[in-house]
């Protein structure tokens, strides 16, 4: 047998090392485009962040007493946005440091300009801001376009501000895992004290904290991580007015949601971005409400503010290593429409969203203020693991719908149940039912079967 030459081994060997090598890139690079194909399938999110600060001597809005404009800023005031996509869907969260923020423009301008489907823009309530909303008795007029000149108003100018900072988040967007999970913390009181006749009393302060029901001490967080584990947003659900300060401030100011959302940033550092929407506060205070600033109001800010951002970093945390949602997004955008519960010839319009972070997220959103009985219901009936409340959130084609009480809380009466309040009874409940009967169908049930299920028990029955 001729012996092969030293030269056409080595040719043999480097041309198998070769394939080797080329299998070995075709391989990686398969496996590479898998993962993209898994990024672009699943949650990529942008952030922005944009400040909105009116000029000084800006009408407040908020307490009816105070009649002066502002006379200085305390601190900024500021709209953060997350633009959250997947393959199904997108979405633009809006955090306003405003008392509430309606604006047709910027929902329709975000859906034709950068193809966002759902937009929701949310207010933290802050009676520290400035006044955003023509009223006459018993109904919403329209959003206040007007100061210091209609041609030229703040209002028309941070539109356009939130409209380019969605811009700006969604063209730097990043894969990113979504973990839901709660804290807790017990930062208020039901400012609503029901005798037992029946009788309501509005506790519009509360030193000596009094317990009180109903509450909902739950802290409902949306944690978005980035590729390499760290934090880029927390979005902080929690049911609490922002009135920390009182008619007596003449200072622009975002109250405690201001200070959690700076406080939480600075503990996660890097890029995170955090958003505070509230939830269904229509009647829960903080146990320091409405406190002058002489008497120590903006401390008492910085320290309810402090309370709830150190649980929200412990939930964080805590959370880390917590069970991410899978990536596919359904949302639905509804419009109800309600009887005027003063004017029998006027119409209440309502939109509102439903969105499933599959498997175990839901968010419902509604363009008000909400009785914290909405929130525990909603979660009650969910079969959805965490079911957060968005309430003072508008999402377009509707209008903003002041106080839903419960029809109980209508029957007693008081401050938004027997006035201050114009939408038909019993509005809440339906929208509380519309919701759950959108998660039970979003969750892949079939609701005609079980009504046919039902109607079959109720005939067996019989």
């Amino acid at each position: 047998m001729q012996r092969r030459s030293k030269e056409a081994k080595l040719r043999d060997w480097k041309s198998s090392n070769f394939r080797r090598a080329r299998s070995a890139i075709l391989l990686a690079g398969i496996w590479l485009a898998s993962v993209a194909a898994g990024h672009a399938a699943g949650l990529r999110l942008g952030s922005a962040r944009v400040e909105i600060t009116p000029p000084t001597g800006f009408p407040l809005e908020g307490y009816e007493s105070r009649k002066q404009g502002s006379t200085s800023v305390h601190d900024p005031l500021y709209a953060r946005v997350v633009v959250v996509k997947s393959a199904e869907t997108s979405i633009a969260f809006v955090a306003c440091d405003l008392v509430g923020f309606v604006s047709d423009p910027v929902v329709k301008g975000t859906r034709e300009k950068f193809g966002i489907e759902h937009v929701l823009i949310s207010s933290s309530h802050t009676h520290g801001g400035p006044k955003t909303t023509i009223w006459d008795s018993y109904d919403v007029v329209s959003p206040d376009r007007s100061w210091p000149t209609p041609a030229n108003s703040w209002y028309r100018a941070t539109e356009e501000k939130i409209l380019q900072a969605i811009g700006d988040a969604s063209r730097q967007l990043e894969p990113v895992t979504l973990v839901p999970t709660l804290g807790f913390v017990y930062l208020g009181y039901n400012r609503r004290f029901v005798d037992d006749e029946g009788r309501v009393k509005m506790l519009w302060e509360s030193p000596e904290r009094r317990p009180t029901h109903p509450l909902d001490p739950r802290i409902g967080l949306l944690i978005f991580k980035g590729a390499r584990g760290q934090i880029r947003a927390v979005i902080v659900n929690y049911a609490c007015h922002a009135v920390v300060l009182g008619p007596d401030n003449l200072q622009i100011s975002a109250d405690y949601p201001g200070v959690m959302c700076d406080y939480v940033e600075k503990q996660l550092g890097g890029h995170a971005t955090c958003l505070f929407v509230q939830g269904a506060a229509g009647d829960i205070n903080p146990y320091d409400a409405t406190l002058p600033v002489d008497k120590g109001g903006f401390e008492a800010v910085q320290k309810t503010g402090l309370a709830i951002g150190k649980k929200v970093v412990e939930a964080v945390k805590k959370a880390s290593k917590g069970k991410s949602v899978k990536g596919t997004v359904q949302a639905r955008h509804d419009v109800l429409e309600f009887p005027h519960r003063w004017k029998r010839d006027r119409k209440v319009r309502v939109g509102m969203d439903t969105i499933l972070f599959a498997p175990n997220l839901a968010i419902v959103t509604i363009p008000g203020e909400l009785f914290v009985d909405f929130q525990l219901d909603l979660a009650a009936k969910s079969e959805v693991e965490y079911t957060f409340l968005f309430g003072y959130t508008y999402t377009g084609d509707g209008q903003w719908a002041d106080y839903l009480p419960t029809i109980e809380a209508a029957a007693q009466g008081g401050y938004g149940g027997g006035y201050n309040t114009f939408i038909g009874l019993g509005a809440g409940e339906a929208i509380v039912d519309h919701a759950i009967i959108n998660l039970y169908q979003m969750t892949g049930h079939d609701f005609r079967k079980m009504l046919d299920v039902l109607v079959e028990e109720v005939e067996k029955s019989h």
